[in-house]
This record gives structure tokens, sequence and C-alpha cells, in this order.
């Protein structure tokens, strides 16, 4: 199964990954190769800041959207939002993410890195039910 990872923006998008209410992201990046795969939604808040897992889901729909700024909908009817969020910035693969991915920079993105992908699953499997 591929693994992409997305960056929610609480400036950009005008609301903090906390109120997230759906299994869905919007990007301006190609979501080519994204049908079937996982999504996982992680943000950063506060200062210092801090890195979160906000959720999780799995691809099932890309469409256009109708955001005004980002063109492509990638949305799952499978997953998990987690609140509370979940911190991951003191997981020891981390850093690795992070730099991997531009700080977060890049976008919709593929997560290449097993190790990465099964730090992330740890984490999830401690969200509360």
């Amino acid at each position: 199964m591929k693994d992409f990872v997305v960056y929610h923006n609480a400036k950009r998008m005008g609301y903090p990954a906390s109120q997230v209410n759906a299994l869905s992201i919007v990007t301006n990046k190609s979501a080519a190769g994204a049908m079937g795969a996982r999504v996982w939604l992680v943000t950063g808040e506060g200062k210092p800041m801090r890195f979160y897992l906000c959720g999780i889901f799995k691809v099932d729909l890309i469409t256009l959207s109708d955001h005004p700024k980002l063109k492509i909908q990638v949305s799952g009817s499978a997953g998990a939002l987690f609140d509370p969020l979940l911190p991951i910035d003191r997981e020891e693969w981390f850093p690795e993410f992070k730099h991997t991915q531009g700080n977060f920079a890049f976008g919709f993105q593929a997560i290449t890195d097993q190790r990465i992908v099964r730090g992330l699953e740890e984490v999830s499997r401690f969200a509360p039910s």
C-alpha cells in the first residue's frame, strides 16, 4: 500500500486541524497514484511549534476541489480523525520524517521510508476510541 502525507496549515486553511471534520484534503499537487493509498494528515501548532497526527484515511475518491486556491480534493470513507490530536514530534523517527518532507513544505507527498510509516501506524494505535 502506498502512503502519503499532507500538512494542514491552519493559517492557509483558515481553521486549526482540530476543526477538520471530514476524511478529505485539498491540494494543488497531482494525486496520481493515490487511489487506494493511505493519507496521513499532520499539523504543527503553538510556539514553540509542536507537530501532531490529525487523521488517516484510505483514498477512494479524487475530484476537483471547490476550494478557491487548491484544485484537487482527495477523500476517503474509511479512516479516523483524532481528538485529541496525537503528538508525533518526540518520536525518534520524526526528525528524519520532517527532513524528507522538506519541513512539510512539499505538500501532498509520498512517504517512502517504511520505518516512518511503521512509526505513524504505532502512534495511531494509541488514539482514543
